[in-house]
């Protein structure tokens, strides 16, 4: 359960907060943590912070200044537990943006936001301990930002998913009848019944099966990861696909099967 903070929690949550910083910020003297430990406790009444309660005992906690995070903290035995997540989401429904600042050698905490959807917005120095910090910002979506990324989403993967089942379909029917199917082959059909006898029907069969299998596994490929990596990927995969074919492609046709002349 997430509440506000109470009175009574002062306690509990300024023990979470130190034991976090110590542990997380291990590059920075713990006398400094400590120092500001009964400064935090005095000024916990006065900020925006909510807590995560579970069995009556707080494992968690957000501090707020409008839409700056001061810190999301995660007591040490309840960490990697989504916790941290749970807080971050709650936040998130109340707020159109959010910011914050992260030490750079906090790789965790910043993998963490990025997964997110914080992205980092500059470079600055705290001056209390000297070290390198990033601003990340969080701003929500809006409906159209959303609808728009949904339907590129879409083209990507539906451009690439459109092709899969009519190559995996004749490939299929190239395993099936064999040698039979060869007369459909363009280009080969254009000969009489005589030169198509002078070739190897079963063997141009076949390699228009495995073309035909190969094609549907890269546009399979390039549609899985238009939804899972960026809707763009739909464009490399046409490329390579398009190279392919066309490097099968000759507009003698007689050329194009010497290879498959029995011998």
């Amino acid at each position: 359960m997430i509440r506000k903070l109470l009175n009574g929690d002062i306690d509990r949550v300024a023990d979470i907060w130190l034991k976090t910083n110590l542990k997380a910020h291990y590059f920075i003297s713990n006398q400094y943590w400590k120092s500001n430990y009964e400064l935090v406790k005095e000024m916990m009444p006065q900020s925006e912070v909510y807590v995560f309660e579970a069995d009556k005992m707080i494992q968690g906690f957000v501090g707020l200044n409008d839409e700056y995070i001061e810190g999301i903290f995660v007591s040490d035995e309840m960490q990697s537990c989504g916790i941290g997540k749970f807080l971050l989401d709650y936040i998130k429904d109340k707020k159109v943006s959010l910011r914050l600042n992260v030490y750079q050698k906090n790789a965790r905490a910043i993998s963490f936001y990025q997964r997110e959807g914080f992205i980092i917005q500059c470079e600055d120095l705290d001056e209390a301990t000297g070290e390198k910090e990033y601003t990340m910002l969080w701003k929500r979506k809006l409906k159209s930002e959303f609808e728009a990324e949904v339907c590129i989403m879409n083209i990507g993967f539906w451009s690439c998913i459109i092709l899969v089942i009519p190559f995996l379909i004749i490939g299929v029917l190239f395993a099936i009848f064999k040698e039979k199917a060869a007369k459909f082959v363009s280009g080969f059909n254009s000969f009489s019944k005589e030169e198509q006898a002078l070739y190897d029907k079963a063997h141009i069969s076949r390699d228009i099966r495995n073309q035909c299998f190969m094609w549907a596994i890269i546009m399979l490929a390039g549609a899985l990861l238009s939804c899972f990596l960026t809707p763009y990927i739909a464009i490399p995969t046409y490329i390579i696909w398009l190279v392919l074919f066309f490097r099968e492609v000759h507009f003698d046709n007689h050329k194009a099967f010497e290879k498959y002349l029995l011998k």
